[in-house]
């Protein structure tokens, strides 16, 4: 339990919310236009490690539909770590293109 810990900060009710609202509600997946019910981690570490309780809505959080957070796990959009899959699991290159494509088109 001490990886969820790690990944997840405290506030992160209060974070996944606000990444939601900055994009109306909305899933940033392109085209789609349905309610964002999940904020998604497309990265759990940045250049200094951990972003747990530092996480930027459109760099490293995504809002995203029940069914586009679940593509976003897709073995072919999830590149899984051997070394330390609690926090170096990340989405694949193109896929997060993808996210940060839909995040641009709904600001």
């Amino acid at each position: 339990m001490q990886e969820y810990n790690q990944r997840y900060a405290e506030n992160w009710a209060n974070i996944s919310r606000q990444c939601r609202a900055l994009s109306g509600g909305k899933c940033c997946y392109p085209g789609c236009q349905e309610k964002a019910t999940e904020s998604h981690h497309a990265v759990y570490r940045d250049k200094e490690g951990l972003i747990a309780g530092r996480e930027i809505p459109g760099v490293h959080i995504f809002p995203l539909c029940d069914r586009h957070h679940k593509e976003a796990h897709w073995p072919r959009n999830w590149v899984r770590s051997p070394h330390s899959p609690e926090f170096n699991n990340r989405n694949s290159p193109e896929f997060y293109l993808k996210l940060r494509k839909g995040w641009l088109s709904k600001l």
